[in-house]
């Protein structure tokens, strides 16, 4: 399950309406925002699709960034 492509994967499925769809996609998002604040590379590599990116709001980083593992390289 990849929250980066959580809209795919919502067409994908069914209708946002469907409440077993939110409560997965709810459940991801909060596996998701917990892995950022505990900057966990490893819980946050299977969240993300191979082709993710992603605008880091830092001075250090004005750019948008692509690619999983240019977007999980923020993390080390």
């Amino acid at each position: 399950e990849q929250i980066a492509c959580g809209g795919r994967v919502a067409r994908a499925r069914g209708k946002m309406s469907d409440p077993s769809l939110e409560s997965e996609l709810r459940s991801a998002v909060r596996r998701f925002l917990d892995a950022i604040d505990r900057a966990d590379r490893a819980a946050l590599a299977p969240l993300w699709c191979d082709d993710a990116s992603m605008y880091f709001p830092f001075a250090n980083s004005p750019d948008l960034v692509r690619g999983r593992e240019a977007v999980l390289a923020r993390f080390d």
